[in-house]
């Protein structure tokens, strides 16, 4: 079955179609216009103008509905996500009961002493498995604040492998991706530009107390010479 993004990537692709052949049917229509056939050809271009309008209008319109559509099944996907967090790092064993191991994760590392199995609803493992790396756990959980309390203590897993995270969709996922990127860009140039400040300043500041120790170096020798010259 395809989806929302499958329809508008097919739209956006009929509408590049069509506007390459409008744009060779202009040129065809300009290289063809001649003194005899002008009155017809203003009529003819006319109409093809208020066509191209109409077209381009209404796969403006598609793109719209096609985008909040979209939207829209993003929106209902997270309100089903809002009590599930994902558990990275946690080593799998052939004979393993995910609800025990998560329980004890939050009991013995976490410090919430009151989590119990019955907290949860749904406890898996994601995708098909694989020898490189252990599979993330997709935990529900039966109500929001013990989400937020798992959420909250989270830091304590530190220095664990297991990592707590949100399970975003797909459209979420990359928008967190490319922010994250881009806070990553935007302190590493901040941080080369502090550094070139401050080896400037520290140059600056050796050059000032080399051209101060010159001066006073200088000074002494002209206090020194009135003196030598009072005793001879």
């Amino acid at each position: 079955m395809a989806t929302a993004q499958d329809i508008l990537n097919k739209q956006i692709g009929i509408e590049k179609v069509l506007g390459t052949w409008i744009e060779d049917y202009e040129r065809r229509l300009k290289a063809s216009s001649t003194p005899e056939n002008k009155s017809n050809l203003e009529s003819l271009t006319k109409d093809f103008e208020a066509f191209k309008k109409s077209v381009l209008d209404i796969f403006r319109l598609l793109q719209d509905q096609i985008v909040g559509l979209m939207q829209q099944v993003d929106e209902l996907d997270c309100q089903s996500r809002r009590k599930v967090l994902l558990f990275s790092g946690i080593a799998e064993d052939a004979n393993e009961s995910l609800p025990a191991v998560i329980s004890n994760i939050a009991v013995a590392k976490m410090g919430i002493t009151d989590f119990q199995e019955s907290a949860m609803q749904q406890c898996i493992r994601l995708g098909a498995p694989n020898s490189k790396r252990p599979r993330p756990v997709l935990v529900r959980l039966a109500s929001l604040s013990i989400k937020a309390a798992i959420w909250s203590n989270k830091k304590r897993l530190k220095t664990s492998s297991v990592v707590v995270s949100e399970f975003l969709t797909r459209t979420r996922q990359e928008l967190y991706s490319r922010s994250s990127e881009s806070f990553s860009e935007l302190l590493f140039s901040d941080s080369t530009v502090r550094r070139n400040h401050c080896s400037s300043t520290v140059c600056s500041s050796k050059k000032s107390f080399s051209d101060s120790t010159v001066r006073r170096k200088h000074c002494s020798t002209m206090v020194a010479l009135p003196k030598k010259s009072f005793a001879d």
